[in-house]
């Protein structure tokens, strides 16, 4: 019988040192030290957490050093912490148990005190002990339920780390001395979105955006005093570069899809603030003399770099970052943009007008979209959502409502006829849009409308007024540059004639 040599194994903890996180997912590296002896050491390293990729695992070490014998073990069963604490809590559930016995029992004596067996002095010494000795009795359960309450959490810690996997590995040394080394692994439970503050400026004609990133992780570990670096990929997604398909053409009914966009998300990214953008342009400052002044605060910018792929943000300080928790949010950089402002609306869609940035899209950063906080002049105005499409010169940044001009817009059909001897119909028309400055100053405004167009030849638009806007002959798009005196209302007039077919039902795709 042989028998063999028990194996002495040496349990290393590690330290999560730095974290390169992505959009989802982020790549983690811990740090810890080994001791080890000339000849084969016998190692296990504690760590990675339970939603880590583990296939993904990297152990770097001194060259010197020969690692072998490599894999992934769950913790022995005989680790008893999360099991003491289960105790513990079942101790203190019996505990709460024989105290509400006790108030129970306080509040049966009541019945006591009233039989005629009490004497006078007990009953006295009933009724000033109750109060007190219930008050004392739900105090304490109270306290025992908050220490409870510690508890699960502290289980929960121990549950998962008992769930944790382990790090087996032989590592072969040359000579005796302490071997630090990393332990880099992937993790799924983590991530970072983009956020903006835009504070327009109407005096100097700009806009001030700063980037922020907003930074959580939910991997049941905390994260005390990290090195960070955000990314802007998903390297979990595939790489993989798309395949074209056959695209078969065949006479089929047209399927007629929900059109989005058009002048709607400048309407819909805009969450109207209690205070309009306009009254807050022209409230006077009431700040008096000595009134403190205070400025927005200046938080250090990360160092930014830009790959092949992705862009990568590096935050000058080292972070904590608790499990679970609303995260937190970092400054990655800021930059000032020249801007236009002007005031639009698109009665069609909103009868509501907006106070809108026009910046040039060749001025922004590349890939840059989300929600953006809006201040003007210093006052919060509401919520946008940055979205720019980079194919158009310019983009427009909604900042607030305009509500000292009011809107209205009415659509009538004047006539219709059928031409028997052409064997078709037409109908007439007609627009009207009221645009009122409710104003004591002038103002200059933009109103977007549209007259439809054919896709068919068989059917014919005739416009009959414009009421001289601006017209696109390809898309129908109407624009008049309105000035309006304070207290002024202009009235828009379109007038259009359609004829089509009298056999074939007239369909507006989008009208």
């Amino acid at each position: 019988m042989v028998l063999r040599k028990a194996v002495n194994i040496m349990n290393i903890e590690t330290v999560l040192k730095e974290a390169f996180i992505y959009r989802s997912g982020c790549t983690v590296t811990r740090k810890g030290t080994v001791h080890l002896v000339p000849g084969e050491n016998h190692v296990r390293i504690a760590g990675m957490t339970s939603s880590a990729y583990t296939d993904t695992m990297q152990l770097r070490i001194d060259p010197s050093v020969r690692a072998y014998a490599i894999h992934i073990i769950q913790k022995d069963e005989d680790d008893k912490e999360a099991a003491h604490i289960a105790d513990e809590i079942n101790e203190k559930k019996e505990l709460i148990a024989v105290l509400k016995e006790q108030a129970e029992m306080w509040k049966a004596g009541a019945e006591f005190a009233k039989s005629a067996n009490a004497s006078l002095s007990d009953v006295e010494t009933y009724i000033n002990s109750y109060p007190q000795r219930v008050k004392e009795i739900h105090a304490e359960i109270r306290g025992i339920e908050k220490e409870i309450r510690k508890l699960n959490r502290l289980l929960n810690k121990a549950s998962d780390r008992d769930a944790r996997p382990l790090i087996s590995a032989v590592l072969k040394a040359q000579q005796e001395k302490d071997y630090p080394f990393e332990l880099v692994y992937q993790e799924t439970s983590a991530f970072w979105n983009t956020q903006y503050e835009i504070d327009a400026d109407t005096n100097e004609n700009t806009l001030d955006v700063r980037v922020r990133a907003e930074v959580r992780q939910n991997t049941g570990e905390d994260w005390n005093q990290v090195k960070l670096a955000l990314r802007t990929g998903h390297p979990v997604n595939s790489a993989s570069l798309p395949v074209l398909d056959p695209v078969y053409l065949d006479f089929r009914p047209p399927v007629h899809k929900p059109i989005y966009g058009g002048a709607m998300p400048m309407m819909a990214s805009m969450k109207a603030a209690a205070n309009t953008a306009m009254e807050e342009m022209m409230m006077e400052d009431s700040a008096t003399a000595d009134t403190a002044q205070f400025a927005r605060i200046e938080m250090d910018e990360a160092e930014v770099s830009s790959g092949d792929t992705m862009t990568e943000y590096v935050p000058a300080s080292l972070y904590d970052i608790a499990s679970g928790d609303d995260g937190l949010t970092i400054d990655l950089q800021s930059f000032t943009l020249k801007a236009d402002f002007v005031t639009k609306a698109v009665p069609k869609k909103d009868i509501r007008a907006y106070l809108l940035a026009e910046i040039k899209t060749a001025d922004l950063p590349a890939a840059i979209h989300g929600n953006a906080a809006v201040y003007l002049d210093g006052t919060y105005t509401g919520t946008s959502i940055i979205a720019p499409d980079y194919g158009k010169e310019t983009y427009a940044v909604a900042l607030g409502l305009q509500e000292a001009i009011s809107l209205s817009r009415k659509e009538i059909k004047k006539k219709s006829s059928e031409a028997f001897i052409r064997n078709s119909k037409s109908a007439v028309y007609e627009c009207e849009i009221c645009v009122s400055n409710n104003r004591d100053v002038p103002v200059t405004l933009s109103v977007s409308d549209q007259i439809p167009v054919a896709s068919d030849a068989a059917i014919s638009v005739e416009v009959i007024n414009d009421d001289h806007a601006v017209r696109d002959t390809k898309t129908g798009m109407l624009e008049w540059k309105l000035a309006l005196e304070p207290q002024q209302t202009k009235t828009l007039r379109t007038e259009y004639r359609v004829t089509w077919p009298k056999d074939k039902p007239l369909h507006q795709s989008s009208y």
